[in-house]
């Protein structure tokens, strides 16, 4: 299966989707509570990556990374 995306083809750095991930707070997801995150769960994050992948499977793989 040949990947969609020009990033995923060439193996560049998505550093947009870098950059709007983590003001998105996609890479803060999993911090708890108790040091001013969204302490939210596994199973969101699952949720919330593939929602990404779905658009682009270059920027999901950010959010995978991070968990």
């Amino acid at each position: 299966m040949q990947p969609r995306t020009p990033k995923a083809r060439g193996g560049l750095l998505p550093l947009a989707e870098l950059d709007r991930s983590s003001q998105s707070g996609l890479c803060s997801i999993l911090i708890p509570k108790r040091f001013d995150g969204p302490g939210l769960s596994h199973a969101t994050l699952t949720k919330v990556i593939a929602i990404v992948a779905a658009g682009d499977p270059a920027a999901a793989q950010i959010a995978r990374r991070r968990a």
